[in-house]
């Protein structure tokens, strides 16, 4: 009984290490391409209202 709530709690964790460092890789992937995304949208903008 003891063996598989303790084998249950350590694949959790291992689940759940994961999901940390799978969400951890995307965002480190990802927040750079959202900022220079936003940084282009915003510089677009900025250059559009000069040429009205």
């Amino acid at each position: 009984m003891w063996k598989k709530t303790g084998l249950r709690v350590q694949a959790v964790l291992a689940g759940f290490s994961l999901c940390l460092y799978l969400c951890h890789q995307i965002g480190s992937r990802i927040f750079p391409a959202l900022w220079l995304w936003f940084h282009c949208i915003s510089g677009l903008t900025r250059h559009s209202h000069k040429h009205l």
